[in-house]
């Protein structure tokens, strides 16, 4: 199992290059590429000479020895945009640099929130479904996480794609072999089931993909695993029982950005530990 992590800090304060040698020194083996929206002369998908800055950051993963293992889309589409629209359309890029990048999957996240008159799953039914041919033409899977909706005005959270027995019947019913899952471990505590329930309830051959987080159950705090509430023995205990082969992958930004870059580093060290010792009680809960 890889341990990998969430780039955007990293590539937000040092660029793709330097984040990747710091990443690999740190400890991880992998990178999670964030497509989030950065300065366009640091931005991804507006890069004019895609295959050869490619090249160059494939180049830099051998030379250090870690994977490009996973994507993570921009996620500022929203419900009544187009196909057409720059929203949707940056998504594509990201589904189109990650391939040239060697990525095997992108998490590409649901259209929340949408009227109440509007049916949530079958909207993003056809929604996912509109990136089948890209994924085929690509050779990219896309990955559905679970989210959640903030009700602000009775503060609390909501659940969208929140429990496995959804999850499972929302993938399989897209048709296609380009989706998998993605389990956020910090986003199902929100919407009110323990995350080791949720990992009990997956398929290994669906849920392939995680983002690690912590929090205290009143945010999406994404903070290191020890940082807040969650129960880290029962997840790490449900995930070897299930058969998780998927990476082992950090998504940490809010731990990450409290430091000044000089510390990052440190910070990043830190975390690999706590990550690998994780990984460490997965295994040894193998059945």
């Amino acid at each position: 199992m890889q341990l990998a992590v969430e780039n955007y800090i990293v590539r937000k304060l040092y660029g793709d290059l330097d984040a990747i040698k710091i990443i690999a020194e740190a400890g991880f083996d992998g990178i999670d590429y964030s497509f989030y929206k950065l300065p366009p002369d640091d931005d991804l998908l507006s890069k004019p000479d895609l295959k050869a800055f490619a090249g160059k950051i494939k180049e830099a993963a051998a030379e250090h020895a870690v994977s490009l293992c996973q994507a993570h889309a921009p996620f500022a589409y929203t419900y009544g945009k187009s196909f057409n629209s720059d929203e949707y359309l940056n998504i594509l890029r990201s589904l189109r640099v990650a391939a040239a990048l060697g990525i095997p999957h992108i998490v590409v996240h649901a259209v929340k929130p949408v009227p109440k008159e509007v049916d949530i799953i079958e909207y993003n039914r056809n929604y996912y479904r509109s990136f089948i041919p890209y994924c085929e033409e690509y050779g990219i899977k896309i990955a559905v996480e679970n989210l959640f909706l903030r009700d602000k005005a009775q503060d609390c959270y909501h659940g969208l794609l929140h429990t496995p027995a959804v999850m499972t019947e929302f993938v399989k019913s897209l048709g296609s072999d380009c989706f998998i899952t993605c389990l956020d471990i910090g986003h199902t505590a929100l919407t009110g089931l323990a995350p080791e329930d949720y990992i009990r309830g997956m398929s290994p051959d669906l849920l392939l993909a995680l983002h690690v987080q912590d929090n205290d159950y009143k945010g999406d705090r994404h903070w290191v695993p020890y940082f807040g509430k969650l129960n880290w023995a029962e997840i790490t205990k449900a995930l070897g029982e299930i058969g998780y082969r998927g990476d082992f992958t950090m998504e940490i930004l809010h731990f990450l950005d409290r430091y000044p870059p000089e510390m990052l580093p440190n910070a990043l060290i830190f975390a690999a530990k706590t990550g690998r010792y994780l990984i460490g009680q997965i295994e040894k809960n193998r059945k």
